[in-house]
């Protein structure tokens, strides 16, 4: 798995010029067609038609992926089961929430049982509950189908959870390129966070912790705060909060308590009416 910043529609045409480069076992030159058949992709936009049922929906792409016709309603059924969305396939995808449409893009992209899937930032916009269930269907893909996931994404606690290999971008290059612990061992002595590689690599120290307040600095490690202190961090060094005017410290309980009454609400309902 990578984290990288790849602009859309290029993976293919990467590593073109080469004439080299192979995606599972394929040569992109040559055998175009049988990589396309092994590669899904899911966009960081909305790909589904919101007019259609979800059902109509994976229809549409499983007569694009060539699927015989009698097995076509077989591989959609049981594409809406793996994704848990069996019960709302037949409703219109215009009803589905941010999660159910993320889940439906990723059964599209995969009813050819593709060998790889590229995923630009899978979870981005999702709030925490359906990030999870995402990713619970992606690891379960893998697991069962063998599919290698290639995806960019910029929430750190995901790399550190889901990626074998890392890939960090810096102006459209690979900065660094290796697994989390050989990145975190590159910058020398001491511990170091994925946040800190991530900044010495793509950032060149775009906001150093030695301008973090040392309560900020003291959780920064901690999930799921990870995402709101990079947030934050960012904010110290444009300003971004004190534009809202906002000071630093209200704005990181603002944001803290509003994640904490979501988990709440979802793990005890009754609390929440």
């Amino acid at each position: 798995m990578v984290l990288a910043r790849l602009p859309r529609s290029r993976c293919l045409l990467l590593y073109y010029h080469l004439h080299r480069a192979r995606v599972a076992g394929f040569s992109i030159t040559s055998q175009s067609v049988s990589v396309r058949r092994s590669i899904g992709y899911v966009p960081q936009g909305v790909s589904v038609d919101s007019s259609l049922t979800g059902y109509e929906n994976l229809l549409i792409f499983a007569k694009l992926y060539d699927i015989p016709r009698r097995k076509q309603e077989k591989r959609i059924r049981e594409a809406l089961e793996f994704m848990n969305l069996s019960a709302d396939g037949d409703r219109l995808v215009g009803e589905y929430s941010g999660g159910m449409i993320r889940r439906l893009e990723i059964a599209q992209s995969t009813l050819h049982r593709p060998k790889l899937l590229f995923l630009d930032e899978p979870t981005v916009g999702l709030d925490p509950i359906a990030r999870d269930a995402v990713w619970k269907h992606l690891v379960d893909l893998q697991t069962n189908y063998g599919t290698t996931l290639f995806f960019t994404t910029h929430y750190m606690e995901e790399v550190e959870s889901y990626c074998d290999r890392v890939a960090i971008m810096r102006l459209g290059k690979v900065a660094a390129i290796g697994t989390c612990k050989e990145l975190e061992a590159s910058l020398g002595n001491g511990s170091h966070t994925l946040n800190e590689v991530f900044v010495h690599y793509a950032g060149n120290a775009i906001y150093p912790t030695s301008i973090m307040p040392n309560w900020l600095q003291a959780i920064s490690h901690l999930n799921p705060l990870t995402y709101v202190v990079d947030a934050l961090r960012t904010c110290m060094l444009f300003g971004s909060t004190s534009s809202f005017g906002l000071p630093l410290d209200y704005a990181i309980i603002l944001i803290t308590t509003i994640i904490l009454v979501f988990l709440g609400s979802q793990l005890y309902p009754r609390l929440a009416t």
